[in-house]
């Protein structure tokens, strides 16, 4: 059996909370030696869009216009008039070709509105 040291593309990934009806975003810092097919984010979950390595992105809810995504030294994610139904765990995937997947986890919490 062989054994290799593999250090996936999606490093680490952050939220900083926000207040209700602000811009909340997601950074992931990106391993540049790796490659990736694409990374998937998800919310509890449910996909909710996959960005190509090609630059296409794939939607997969019907708010089409509340997520944003975009790839260069750091993966950004944004999500547009943060509302409580925001408060999440969301998980990064990427997919890497013959290798797998791996993911990372992070959580938007709003101002002002405590988890229970």
């Amino acid at each position: 059996m062989v054994e290799f040291d593999f250090t996936g593309p999606l490093l680490s990934c952050t939220s900083v909370p926000v207040y209700k009806m602000e811009t909340a975003n997601f950074s992931c810092d990106i391993n540049s030696t790796a490659t990736y097919q694409n990374i998937t984010v998800a919310k509890n979950g449910q996909s909710l869009m996959t960005i190509y390595s090609n630059g296409t992105t794939a939607y997969h809810s019907n708010e089409l216009n509340k997520y944003e995504g975009l790839v260069s030294s750091s993966f950004l994610f944004t999500i547009k008039n943060a509302s409580c139904s925001d408060r999440a765990d969301y998980t990064f995937t990427a997919e890497v070709e013959n290798l797998g997947s791996c993911f990372k986890t992070a959580s938007l919490d709003l101002k002002g509105i405590f988890r229970m």
